[in-house]
């Protein structure tokens, strides 16, 4: 019964609750309906503020708050705190941005001990001279020790001096770091910088061996050891040898060729084994011939064709090899002999000046901890067995020297932070809402009656009044002051509401926002709409190129063509007739520099690909699929071009180096008169007279045109067919019968080479069918085993090859012969690879929305309520008597 008591007075309450009772001293009307109106105004007015309080509750709760924090002071283990803790929005700006490698980098290299060694000391060079080291076989070790260890010596200095460059220009190098880095992206930066220069270092070291072994043999030059090329004498009739004093005696020099037992005859009818031609190798040892055989070893080689006698072998040199030259054979050896005591010990009984000489070959020889590798595997290396760089990380932070970092923090706001809010919003949402609801309700009242009218409006805002007061409120100037001040406190209000109103919704702040495990789409979404502010951190910033770039490049199709096949230069060899000025005398030689510069150029391009490829692009953030094709096409490009030249830059030196120097090399085959030799007494070489006439070129008509290419390395000729011809006197004429388009002969096969094209060898030219047709006149004479060959004519094609028929070789092979290198990089490729967990954008927003503007307002309006109405009296008051006392002055 008490419940229902209990239930019926707070109905009555609730029902009677009246906020809007006027004061006592207001002279009011209480009717019936005005309490009503009351009432509802004052049910209205909770209403209100119960939801206001519940949604700026949870919206103060809810939003996260963002704030900038700056520590000063930075130190390595504070710096690896703030990563740790806050590496998505972290900063530390360096002041130092550019940084040299020499202040924080340390490389520590291992070197081949052979370079250390007593194998390249000046002693034990010495010791190993033989004033007739050429009198021996050419694959005896005496014959090329002293001019290997020689090239050994010299190989250790080149590569000294270039490490010690190349060492100076890594310390050269200096690492942009615009904000601190973490160590890891440093050591990632910088061990790839050195890759890279370790990787050119080692393609120019490579390609100038192998270009020089091709031109050596390519041009026949002559090696002063006879090992690629012997001399011999015979009369002036070759056919009769030179056995009678006061004679005239032609000095022949041929290279030496390559022969074993086993081999077919068609090795002899062709030299195709020559040392002008290819580069053969047999272990180097000490041996000896029988009498009367000499000089048939001299062109014979490691057996002979015409004699069943084979060189006596005394001893083997372990790792050593001897070849058409004393480089070509140190190229290839493994050097076994130094690191073994047994070894070196046999070398006394061959080399005299070893004896006196106080090396102990026990200490002498080198470790056996080393592995199986060539001289030219060592030397492209430049004799490094180990090379670290090692990255002080405090010294690189030292130089960075970043003086403060910050980081932004987002924390939502707790629950004291947000009563306290709420308290301080109450004081302004009460008074808001005490205006707020009797007006509501008057205006609803009087749309629903239509009583009110614009007059009686006005009238009711003249006659409000805010500042009523219990004394004197009868006398007419005390309530007209009233009214006054009612209304500039509400101009005032009003004036301040607008004001603040604008600022709050026009006030901005810059917004992070942050988006886990972006796909690529959405990645390209933010993109397109956040690319200034944008950042995705990659989870693997170190990426090799192979993984997003292929590079395939084409080579000039004369390269997987018949014209480089052995089948073709072996038939060129076979058929050359002898005749000085004739194409194919010359073309063997050319057709062989022409298959050994595929080889070159493509072993090159693809040991630099290779090389490319494994270095890494190295991103902490994913760089805009703009800026990813900029970086690689530019990076791609810096690498053919730089590529490019120094290829091109090897061929010019080497090109340059002959025609300054002019070598002498092994004539194709030699003119009347080019050597000869006068003597008194063929066995008394006091008299003997050496006579050299120096090379130069021949008219079509087989007559000197007096030029000298020891004058003018520049001489040349059109190149083409030659023939005897009978004229009507009955006398022998050599004249050219056909001019070979695009051919042109040198001063060497290397000028050559460069100053013809491939224009004959295509197939809209009949060139190459005449050719042929020369070619099997001779083969058709010759008693061979070898089969015919006919190569296929090549192709031009204007859409897919960049070279034109026309084009000289010399340009061909400056571009590495390269018709296009067919590059691509995926993107797609690269942002999985690089995988960002998160992305993170700005963005600029109003710093309040509809929900924060209204709490702001209503925050602030109930200090600026209270201030407003303490303040405006005392202002109207003062302007009153300022103006009063203005009007009576006494």
């Amino acid at each position: 019964m008490n419940i229902k008591v209990l239930i019926r007075w707070l109905y009555k309450k609730i029902s009677t609750y009246n906020l809007f009772i006027p004061e006592d001293n207001e002279q009011v009307n209480h009717t019936p309906i005005t309490i009503r109106h009351q009432r509802y105004a004052t049910r209205l007015y909770i209403l209100l503020l119960i939801l206001s309080t519940y949604i700026i509750f949870f919206t103060v709760f809810i939003n996260p708050q963002t704030e900038i924090i700056t520590i000063s002071d930075i130190t390595p283990s504070l710096f690896d705190q703030l990563r740790h803790d806050h590496g998505e929005t972290l900063s530390c700006p360096c002041s130092t941005t550019i940084i040299s490698y020499e202040n924080f980098v340390l490389n520590t290299l291992s070197t081949d001990p052979i370079c250390s060694s007593i194998f390249v000391s000046k002693q034990w060079i010495q010791s190993l001279y033989i004033p007739f080291a050429s009198s021996f076989l050419m694959m005896d070790f005496r014959t090329t020790a002293y001019s290997q260890f020689e090239l050994l010596a010299a190989f250790c200095s080149y590569s000294q001096e270039f490490v010690s460059q190349v060492l100076t220009d890594i310390d050269q190098q200096q690492l942009l770091t615009i904000e601190l880095l973490v160590e890891d992206e440093v050591r990632s930066q910088v061990i790839e910088n050195i890759k890279l220069i370790r990787a050119n270092t080692y393609v120019q070291t490579s390609s100038s061996l192998t270009f020089m072994q091709i031109i050596t043999q390519s041009n026949s030059l002559i090696s002063a050891l006879n090992t690629n090329a012997h001399l011999s004498i015979t009369t002036g009739d070759l056919s009769i040898p030179a056995m009678n004093d006061n004679e005239t005696f032609l000095l022949t020099i041929n290279p030496t060729i390559y022969y074993r037992k086993n081999m077919p005859l068609f090795v002899f009818e062709t030299d195709i084994y020559s040392c002008n031609l290819v580069n053969s190798l047999v272990p180097s040892g000490f041996y000896s011939i029988p009498y009367g055989f000499r000089s048939i070893y001299d062109e014979y080689w490691p057996d002979t064709i015409l004699s069943q006698t084979s060189a006596n072998i005394s001893g083997v040199v372990d790792g050593f090899l001897s070849g058409c030259t004393p480089f070509d054979g140190l190229l290839t050896s493994t050097l076994d002999c130094l690191y073994s005591n047994k070894c070196l010990e046999q070398l006394t009984d061959y080399f005299p000046n070893l004896n006196q000489t106080n090396f102990n070959f026990t200490d002498s020889h080198l470790l056996s901890n080393r592995q199986n590798n060539s001289l030219y595997e060592r030397l492209t290396n430049l004799f490094i067995e180990d090379w670290t760089p090692t990255i002080n990380y405090s010294k690189y932070f030292t130089n960075c020297a970043p003086l403060l970092c910050t980081y932004t923090t987002t924390d939502q706001n707790s629950l004291s932070y947000t009563i306290i809010f709420l308290l301080s919003l109450f004081g302004g949402l009460t008074i808001m809402f005490r205006l707020i609801a009797p007006a509501v309700i008057h205006s609803l009242l009087i749309f629903e009656i239509k009583l009110a009218s614009i007059r009686e409006i006005f009238q009711w805002i003249k006659q409000i009044n805010l500042f009523k007061s219990s004394v004197n409120q009868s006398i007419d100037a005390t309530k007209n002051k009233q009214y006054l001040i009612t209304r500039v406190y509400l101009i005032l209000l009003a004036g301040s509401i607008l004001t603040l109103l604008l600022f709050t919704s026009l006030s901005t702040h810059i917004t992070t926002m942050t988006i886990s495990n972006p796909s690529i789409d959405v990645y390209r979404n933010l993109q397109d709409i956040h690319q200034d502010t944008l950042k995705c951190p990659c989870s693997t910033t170190t990426i090799p190129y192979e993984t997003f770039i292929s590079l395939s490049p084409n080579f000039h199709q004369v390269c997987s063509s018949g014209f480089v096949n052995d089948a073709w230069i072996t038939l060129l060899s076979l058929t050359r007739n002898g005749l000085y000025n004739n194409w194919p005398t010359r073309a063997v030689h050319q057709f062989r520099l022409l298959s050994t510069m595929c080889e070159l150029v493509n072993e090159t391009v693809i040991d630099a690909v290779e090389r490319f490829i494994i270095r890494s692009l190295v991103t902490f953030n994913v760089l805009t699929e703009t800026d990813f094709i900029i970086q690689s096409n530019t990076t791609v490009n810096q690498f053919i071009q730089s590529t490019i030249i120094n290829f091109a830059l090897l061929l010019d030196t080497v090109h340059l180096f002959l025609q300054v120097d002019q070598p002498f090399k092994v004539p194709d085959y030699l003119p009347p008169s080019l050597l000869y030799e006068k003597a008194t007494d063929l066995y008394n070489p006091d008299s003997w007279k050496l006579i050299f006439s120096l090379t130069g070129m021949f008219n079509t008509n087989g007559i000197f045109n007096n030029c000298m290419c020891a004058i003018n390395p520049y001489c040349q000729r059109q190149s083409g067919l030659y023939n005897w011809v009978i004229t009507s006197n009955n006398t022998d004429v050599f004249i050219m019968t056909y001019a070979i388009p695009g051919s042109i002969d040198g001063c060497y096969a290397l000028d050559s080479f460069l100053l013809s094209t491939l224009e004959c060898f295509y197939s809209n030219s009949d060139c190459l069918s005449i050719l042929l047709t020369y070619m099997n006149t001779s083969y058709n004479v010759i008693d061979t085993e070898i089969p015919w060959f006919s190569p296929e004519p090549l192709k031009y094609d204007p859409l897919s090859n960049h070279f034109l028929p026309n084009a000289s070789l010399s340009n061909i092979i400056k571009e590495m012969m390269i018709e296009q290198w067919n590059y691509q990089a995926s993107f797609n490729i690269y942002y999985k690879t690089c995988a960002p967990n998160y992305c993170t954008y700005s963005y600029t927003a109003r710093t309040y929305n509809y929900i924060g503007v209204i709490t702001k307002i209503i925050s602030t309006i109930g200090g600026l309520i209270i201030a407003l109405r303490f303040i405006t009296p005392h202002v109207v008051n003062f302007i009153y008597q300022f103006f009063n006392t203005k009007n009576n002055p006494s």
